[in-house]
């Protein structure tokens, strides 16, 4: 087993009462942290085979994304709109794609995550059912083979797949020469592929015995996609196979206000008090976005043990709003940190968006105070553990933890001069983002070195995906220049904007307070 010493100044534990170690140093040993403490301590417990970091670097465990997405690798391709018609359009303009597309784009997404600190990532994967299993082992593939640890969900949905409507009852409203043309579209097929809820957990079950656990890095969770898009017998069938696999469950909730307000009228309820009724909700489920939230929600969360996921980036992004992240931590509810994807955020960079959450929460009061920063790295590490379902073994630098470790420079951070008093932890959220960091290892091994991926030729990988997008866009002139999306989107927008005139119950009212 290699024995490795890595030093900075400070080593962050984020061990819960623990205050950064001045000068301190984390020891290594194979796949585990041994010891942490003092460097003029632990030194003497040499001989280490090499020595890394240095008074000039940060020590902190390795980030997790909270939740993300796999498969797809975009740059502002689709363009800037609300949630629900965005969603339409990408499911309109993108096209199928082949297994090793879909390896690269993970991978290349992998790269991204790796050189921005994050070690973990809780996963939610759209399947294809034109490839083997779904396509979901060439993704899996993709993070085995990048170094990370992932906590991974095949989505499945079984109604609504266009807007918050039955999709045959949608499809009617519409021009029978339009609903023809969706059918043969990218969306219409998708939505004819779809798999049963029958075939989807026996995919769920084959992928959890041939992938869970392996190399100490892969999870399989269970993935019902979307509150509007799940029946009650899907979200029943999750909660058991969840229970019998002894694995977590993955789904978006409360998104945006449109699904809030299709709660209330399908349901006379709330999403999360529905959830609750039909006993979905448990301490295995984690429930990225959580934005419109009312405070009986909250409740209802922090007494099943959800594990909530904020994401500020594509909350705004989407014009989904503002999370109520200051209501969930004060009242207990474990969250964590997620950047999102798959075309719903321009990038990877957790650390900047974990200082967009520290300005968005600042409520206009002279009294008030912001969240601490110490509370906020918690989202992105111990409470992160939780949502990959590896509490206990990552999030924190202690003794017996996996190695997951970011060696961050703290050089551009503190130039061209910084106060000595700055606690480093607000340091780090005001200042460092993804382009800080030098070193990351998973599991004891160096998977970023000089700010570079070690086991993933990143820029190789960036021309071959171009190469592999060229003729997925080639037919269109430019984002949101689809004929068909732009014939289609007029009738999905007329079912939900009759919605608007609906006082909603809950949400986060930034200047009202």
């Amino acid at each position: 087993m290699a024995r490795l010493f890595v030093v900075g100044d400070p080593v962050i534990p984020m061990t819960p009462g623990q205050a950064p170690i001045a000068r301190g140093a984390v020891v290594v040993e194979g796949d585990r942290i041994t010891a942490v403490g003092a460097r003029a301590d632990l030194e003497r417990t040499g001989p280490f085979e090499a020595t890394l970091g240095s008074e000039g670097h940060v020590v902190l465990p390795g980030l997790v994304n909270g939740h993300h997405h796999a498969g797809r690798t975009f740059r502002s391709g689709l363009p800037d709109l609300p949630f629900e018609r965005r969603n339409l359009l990408l499911h309109l303009l993108v096209a199928a794609g082949t297994e090793e597309s879909l390896y690269r784009s993970t991978l290349y997404s992998c790269a991204e995550l790796l050189s921005g600190g994050v070690t973990a990532a809780a996963v939610i994967f759209y399947p294809n059912t034109d490839l083997p299993r779904l396509g979901a082992e060439a993704a899996l593939q993709a993070y085995l083979d990048s170094g990370m640890r992932v906590a991974f969900a095949v989505a499945q949905r079984d109604r609504a797949l266009y807007v918050h409507e039955d999709n045959d009852g949608f499809l009617g409203r519409v021009p029978s020469e339009l609903a023809r043309k969706v059918r043969e579209s990218a969306i219409g097929r998708y939505a004819a592929r779809s798999i049963g809820n029958d075939q989807y957990f026996r995919h769920v079950r084959d992928l959890f015995r041939r992938w869970h656990g392996r190399e100490d890095r892969v999870r399989i969770d269970v993935g019902p996609d979307w509150f509007p898009s799940c029946t009650d017998d899907l979200l029943r069938q999750s909660r058991r196979a969840a229970s019998e696999l002894g694995t977590q469950i993955q789904m978006h909730l409360l998104e945006t206000r449109y699904e809030m307000l299709m709660a209330r009228r399908w349901f006379g309820r709330s999403a999360v008090e529905h959830l609750a009724e039909i006993g979905f909700l448990g301490a295995d489920v984690v429930c990225p976005h959580s934005v419109w939230l009312t405070g009986d929600d909250v409740d209802l969360y922090r007494a099943a043990g959800v594990v909530a996921v904020h994401n500020p980036a594509s909350n705004l992004r989407l014009f989904s709003g503002i999370a109520p992240l200051r209501e969930m931590l004060a009242r207990g509810v474990i969250v964590a940190f997620g950047c999102d994807g798959l075309a719903f955020a321009d990038d990877n960079d957790l650390l900047s968006d974990l200082r967009l959450a520290d300005q968005l929460q600042r409520t206009p009061g002279i009294l008030s105070e912001r969240i601490s920063s110490r509370a906020l790295l918690a989202m992105a590490t111990l409470a992160g553990a939780r949502a990959v379902g590896m509490s206990g073994q990552i999030g924190e630098l202690a003794a017996g933890r996996r190695a997951d470790l970011v060696l961050l420079r703290k050089e551009r951070m503190a130039r061209p001069y910084v106060n000595p008093g700055i606690p480093i932890e607000d340091l780090l959220l005001w200042r460092a983002r993804g382009d800080d960091v030098d070193t990351v290892l998973v599991g004891g091994r160096v998977v970023v070195e000089g700010g570079r991926t070690t086991l993933i030729d990143q820029a190789t990988l960036a021309r071959r995906l171009a190469e592999d997008a060229a003729p997925a866009f080639a037919a269109s002139p430019g984002p949101g220049h689809d004929a068909l999306a732009q014939e289609l989107e007029p009738y999905a927008v007329r079912v939900l904007a009759d919605w608007d005139s609906l006082e909603p119950p809950g949400g986060y009212r930034y200047n009202m307070r």
